[in-house]
């Protein structure tokens, strides 16, 4: 995108490391015992604890037993996770399959399955049009220029797929899908050209070079699925939740035809997508995100919280050990002064 939004934090925060310093701090506070702090029974007793905590035996070398220690257990967790042979990825039927921990993150080009494009899909930083204020994951646009338009790194020649936008302002927007082919000007969005389809929720209408009646007006904070069945060549959309009912069909499919997820803007209006990267609010029967969710941050997430859930029985003990012995020091010293 032409800028970045000034107060973006480094992206460093995510549920994973969230999860991870939840672990830490939970594994600590329950092995940190009244009169334990600081001696070397503390880092003792977190070997054993870590033993008690991950399902696998971690393999620990000389070297770990001499450095590890309370100073640096958050690397030595993220290390542990990294080690783990097999963890719970979801499955459609609900049960739990493994699979491993991925080392190193995919950036493949997939041309399979009726996409082309990086399995991370994110708005396209080099062909939009006019001027976005976009966060570091390029998912959050804010539109400086009057009717500024960006499409996603991706598109799609088969099947059924959707994305969601979540509106920040309610403003004059054209949501949708367009093809290669279309040019976009800052008079001339979305839905304006041939091989383009939108919706416009602020003057309940949808646009294909021509325009008509459609959908709903649309609120801050609502959530617009924007679904596309290549199989069958219709769109349609929905608004939380609520199907919108065909708005196109007999769109042209086939040979030479692709379609990209894309949104105009209109200035000062804002958006944030989630292509699949984290769980759609509204999943529609039938329909695939675009993105696959990430197994590799799911899955450290995953050990993070089976983590926690092992760790809090013991911290609970410890902080009710130390609020007894706090009553305790204090009846005694009052029983002193008396």
């Amino acid at each position: 995108m032409a800028q970045k939004h000034p107060d973006e934090p480094s992206g460093g925060d995510d549920i994973g490391t969230l999860l991870l310093q939840g672990a830490a701090g939970a594994i600590a506070g329950a092995i940190r015992r009244p009169g334990n702090i600081g001696s070397s029974t503390t880092d003792e007793e977190l070997s054993r604890f870590l033993q008690h905590v991950f399902e696998h035996q971690p393999t620990v070398t000389e070297k770990t037993k001499k450095s590890l220690g309370l100073h640096n257990l958050n690397e030595y967790l993220e290390s542990l996770v990294l080690d783990v042979p097999q963890t719970k990825s979801p499955s459609k039927s609900g049960h739990h399959s493994k699979s491993p921990v991925s080392k190193s993150k995919s950036a493949t080009v997939s041309t399979g399955n009726g996409r082309i494009g990086p399995e991370k899909v994110v708005f396209d930083n080099e062909s939009h049009i006019g001027v976005f204020i976009a966060d570091q994951e390029r998912l959050l646009l804010a539109s400086q220029s009057n009717f500024s338009t960006a499409k996603a790194n991706i598109c799609l020649y088969k099947g059924k797929w959707l994305y969601e936008i979540m509106l920040g302002s309610k403003g004059v927007m054209q949501l949708g899908w367009c093809t290669l082919k279309c040019k976009f000007h800052q008079e001339v969005g979305v839905g304006d050209t041939e091989n383009s389809y939108s919706y416009d929720g602020n003057r309940i209408r949808k646009w294909n070079v021509a325009t008509c009646k459609y959908g709903e007006a649309w609120q801050t904070g609502d959530v617009i699925s924007c679904m596309i069945d290549l199989d069958k060549a219709t769109i349609s959309f929905a608004r939380n939740g609520k199907n919108l009912g065909l708005a196109y069909t007999n769109i042209k499919v086939g040979p030479g035809y692709a379609y990209f997820p894309a949104v105009s803007l209109s200035f000062n209006e804002n958006i944030q997508a989630n292509f699949g990267a984290t769980p759609l609010r509204y999943p529609i029967d039938g329909y695939k995100p675009i993105q696959d969710a990430p197994k590799e941050e799911y899955n450290k997430a995953s050990i993070w919280i089976d983590c926690l859930e092992r760790v809090l029985p013991s911290l609970l003990e410890t902080k009710i050990s130390a609020n007894v012995k706090l009553v305790s020091d204090q009846a005694r010293d009052r029983k002193s002064v008396v």
